[in-house]
This record gives C-alpha cells, sequence and structure tokens, in this order.
C-alpha cells in the first residue's frame, strides 16, 4: 500500500523543532540538515511502503526507527540516529504522532496520545 499524503500533528511537530534546534546548538548547523534529511527520508519511506522492514506494529501505531533509513540518505550521513518516528495510518494518510528518543520510547505514551487527539 502506497500513501498518498501525510500529516505531522502537534506534538510531533514541536518534537521535530526541539531536536532540529538542539541538533544545530550542540553539533552545527550541517549537523541539523543531516538530521532534517534524514527524517524526510524515514517519511518517503514509510509513505511509500508502511510495512517496510523495520517497522514494529504496537496498538495501531507503527514505530520505525531513523536508523532504517540512514543508508537511504543522499550525501554525508548521521552516524548514530537516535530517534524513532511514531505513526498512525488513517486510510491513505501517514499521520506523523511523535518523534521519540530511543531511550525514551516508555515515556512518550503521553506525548503519542496528545498527538492522536486524547
Amino acid at each position: 500500500m502506497r500513501l498518498t499524503g501525510f500529516d505531522i500533528v502537534g506534538p510531533a511537530r514541536r518534537d521535530l523543532g526541539r531536536i532540529f534546534r538542539d541538533s544545530e546548538t550542540r553539533f552545527g548547523l550541517a549537523v541539523r540538515k543531516r538530521y532534517q534529511a534524514l527524517v524526510g527520508q524515514a517519511i518517503r519511506d514509510l509513505m511509500a511502503d508502511p510495512t517496510r522492514l523495520g517497522t514494529q506494529a504496537d496498538s495501531g501505531r507503527i514505530h520505525y526507527h531513523l536508523r532504517h533509513s540512514k543508508h537511504r540518505v543522499a550525501g554525508e550521513k548521521v552516524r548514530d540516529p537516535r530517534h524513532l518516528l511514531v505513526v498512525r495510518i488513517d486510510g491513505s494518510l501517514m499521520i506523523v504522532l511523535a518523534i521519540v528518543h530511543d531511550a525514551m520510547v516508555e515515556g512518550a505514551a503521553r506525548r503519542i496520545e496528545e498527538g492522536e487527539g486524547g
């Protein structure tokens, strides 16, 4: 199933803003741009195949670690991506609910539920 669109809901937008700002502050603009490219590639990869290798279904959501798209980004790569996308499929639309640090997956339930409108 190929999806036709995606939406990034409020909590996920805030997550991305924080991740990109922190990347730039700690490591510079080039690292921020690499991480942005990686997130974009991961979204495109899931849009093309939401059951692709590396996805895990959990409570009607899909968890997908960015490391599974790392090799598909052109140019310099993020060496050790630490985040995963949490998405839900609604018809032909992919809804990005949260971007979660892999060390904090357990504590992300509230943000994910907020992203689902709960």
